[in-house]
């Protein structure tokens, strides 16, 4: 099967659901699930992102050798060209490799970006690990990316994020423009259809935006998405704490950059 079967970038259809009995699903679950009797069976089955991990972290990337950490992290490396598999806080996976910027500091940037098709495919998480081993494999065996000190397309690719992240968005979100706040920082908002979201904490999402600025001084890219949010029953338009905090450098294809983004927006 193909890997945009089990994993979701910008490109993908949005999550679908099988139809099968739930004793079914069941069966298909990981082997390290809490649940296993089939008289039991539950009436949703959720993918099991740990175990998903430890599939991956059984695996070496040529002479890196993986170590984990963290149930969320798996790691191959270290130091430059090290390449790291993480969880985010919206069930995405991203994959990222370790480069120094200008300054000498070691800082991991974003190559791949997935949403994990949690409803669909659970129960199957080797087959999705196998899968994110080719795209671990592709990733350690790209070119070196490098940091600079100026940065002559980044208006561009401003305008590459806004046209991409306009056509994909969702309902109830909607592109609403760019800022410039000066030549190396932009954002990019989108509005809220209706009275606005309600967040989990019983709060209400007024506006979403990315924050793209280039630092001269280190040579990298930084984009952070967040949430503009008020109590219910009232607009107080707090920004609140980062979902994505991601960073890219200008060597990187513009495409590759822009499809992360998108991902992050047509799955928000």
């Amino acid at each position: 099967m193909q890997f945009k079967s089990y994993m979701q970038n910008e490109g993908a259809e949005i999550f679908g659901y099988e139809h099968e009995s739930a004793a079914k699903r069941v069966q298909k679950r990981s082997p390290n699930t809490e649940y296993q009797d089939e008289n039991f069976p539950l009436p949703l089955v959720r993918f099991d992102s740990a175990y998903m991990t430890d599939q991956v972290a059984q695996h070496s990337l040529g002479e890196k050798r993986p170590f984990k950490r963290f149930f969320d992290q798996v790691q191959w490396g270290v130091g430059p060209g090290a390449v790291r598999l993480r969880l985010g806080t919206k069930f995405d996976i991203i994959i990222e490799r370790q480069y120094p910027d200008l300054r000498g500091q070691l800082t991991w940037i974003t190559k791949r970006i997935f949403n994990i098709n949690r409803e669909n495919f659970s129960g199957k998480e080797k087959t999705v690990a196998e899968e994110l081993l080719d795209e671990l494999q592709l990733v350690d065996q790209l070119p070196p990316d490098s940091p600079n000190e100026s940065y002559d397309d980044f208006d561009r690719l401003i305008a590459a994020v806004s046209r991409r992240t306009a056509i994909v968005v969702n309902d109830p979100l909607f592109h609403e423009g760019v800022i410039k706040l000066h030549d190396n920082n932009y954002i990019i908002y989108f509005g809220v259809r209706g009275q606005g979201v309600a967040a989990p904490d019983h709060r209400r999402v007024e506006e979403v935006i990315i924050d793209l600025s280039f630092n001269p001084k280190s040579g990298v890219v930084k984009m952070i998405e967040t949430n503009v949010e008020s109590p219910l029953g009232v607009h107080q338009w707090a920004l609140m704490p980062s979902d994505f905090e991601l960073k890219f450098m200008p060597s990187q294809l513009r495409d590759d950059v822009v499809r992360v983004i998108a991902t992050i927006m047509k799955f928000f």
